[in-house]
């Protein structure tokens, strides 16, 4: 990554700007607080504040440079994390639970919670200097060094909508590419609001999606785990309404060159249900950038629909 590249990168990640300490009689100690730049709310804060940029085709070229430096800042997560394994024994970390094994540095190199809520908007005095940052708390820094050992990572608290399928499955491996089919939820999630508004993200869309797990209960998830093959093993799927919605949207009104190739990404190599096949973060930035600089050379590219061509 270069250094204009990585240093865009950083503005999505929340910031840590300044810890202090403050004397607390009634504790017999202290209280000790951690600043941080102020943000106007979340993703879905920022959704419901901006109803004018559901269906503005010119909002498609702000969402290319969003998602790639997204995609960016995940991967300088994925990083730091793997410098913190570097300094730390993980003899311990390795033995894991009992009967489970995994790559030490995919499993706890990872952030581990992406979803709408995790994404913070800020809003500087320019409209068009909004910006989204992922935020890195709670599950995302457990996932360094001892804090997570000897623990299996499905009884961990998380957003079950945008989990991966490896969760659900038996044997399954918990990686850094499980971040990558959260954020392909998410990324379809903004794609959704911005084709067809806030009552499709909140309504339509899980409930088309809603259905049965493997427990027989109601899952909204963007998956499905099924026997098939010999001897019934159980495989993900991602679910055929899942698919039917990506491709309701890719016949939207106001779906462009750019959005409509976006959502082939999400749905071919973001979501793949097989962790092995899934798109790794390095080669996803890359395409990433490539619908990025199309956007910045090509106005027709995000202003025009397939049929308008």
């Amino acid at each position: 990554m270069d250094k204009a590249s990585g240093k865009r990168a950083n503005y999505h990640l929340i910031q840590l700007l300044a810890t202090f300490e403050v004397p607390d009689p009634s504790v017999r100690g202290s209280t000790f607080y951690l600043l941080f730049d102020w943000a106007e709310g979340n993703l879905k804060d920022f959704w419901k504040a901006n109803p004018q940029l559901v269906g503005e085709r010119s909002h498609s070229k702000w969402i290319s440079q969003q998602f790639h430096e997204i995609c960016q800042a995940l991967q300088c997560v994925h990083n730091e994390r793997e410098e913190t394994l570097k300094s730390t024994d993980t003899s311990r970390l390795a033995r894991g639970p009992p009967g489970r094994t995994f790559d030490i540095n995919d499993l706890y190199g990872r952030h581990g919670d992406i979803k709408p809520d995790n994404f913070l908007w800020f809003h500087p005095a320019h409209p068009s200097s909004d910006l989204l940052a992922l935020s890195d708390f709670g599950l995302g820094r457990l996932h360094t060094q001892v804090s997570r050992s000897n623990q299996d990572p499905r009884k961990l608290a998380f957003t079950a909508t945008y989990i991966a399928p490896e969760f659900d499955l038996p044997n399954g491996m918990i990686s850094r590419t499980s971040d990558i089919f959260s954020l392909g939820c998410v990324f379809l999630e903004y794609v959704t609001w911005y084709l067809k508004g806030l009552d499709s993200v909140e309504n339509a869309f899980p409930i088309q999606r809603s259905d049965k797990d493997i427990y027989g209960f109601d899952a909204d998830k963007f998956f499905i785990i099924r026997p098939d093959g010999p001897g019934g093993q159980q495989q993900p799927f991602l679910k055929p309404k899942v698919r039917e919605w990506i491709a309701e949207l890719q016949q939207h009104e106001n779906c462009t060159w750019y959005t409509f190739q976006l959502l082939e990404i999400i749905r071919d190599e973001m979501l793949e249900p097989d962790r092995n096949k899934r798109i790794h973060i390095t080669p996803l930035i890359k395409k990433m950038d490539s619908l990025r600089k199309t956007c910045e050379v090509n106005e027709s590219f995000y202003l025009k629909t397939i049929k308008e061509s």
